[in-house]
């Protein structure tokens, strides 16, 4: 078996999400909301710390929408997207699908995207909610 196909595929997969967040940290950037242009390269705890201090002025709504949809469920969206393409075609060697076939896979896909970037930005919510319940 060869490797090459796979470190591409995950390669691709990193490089999608990363560009993703560096352009929504721009475009947001241009909407007043002050996430660092780093934050694509942060880990999880010092991420949280950002995106919490950035949005904590936000509503509910509009925090699900950044942090649940723009800065998560998107990206791994599209990372998949370009690992799922990658993957059946350099290392599957599937043939392409046809226009319906897609339309239904990335139909599914957007679904469970966006069912699962609510749940997260809303549970991201309740924890920003619960920290400054506690430093009032």
């Amino acid at each position: 078996m060869n490797v090459i196909p796979w470190v591409e595929a995950i390669s691709a997969f990193l490089a999608v999400m990363v560009l993703w967040h560096l352009a929504m940290v721009a475009a947001l950037r241009s909407f007043g909301i002050r996430l660092p242009i780093s934050f694509a390269f942060h880990g999880y705890n010092r991420r949280e710390r950002e995106l919490h201090a950035a949005l904590k002025e936000l509503s509910g709504g509009r925090y699900v929408f950044v942090s649940g949809y723009l800065l998560l469920a998107c990206p791994l969206f599209a990372g998949f997207t370009a690992y799922s393409y990658i993957a059946d075609r350099y290392i599957w060697h599937v043939a392409p699908k046809s226009f319906a076939e897609s339309a239904g896979s990335v139909t599914g896909s957007i679904l469970i995207f966006l069912v699962f970037g609510a749940v997260a930005g809303i549970s991201d919510w309740k924890k920003l909610q619960k920290e400054v319940g506690v430093q009032r």
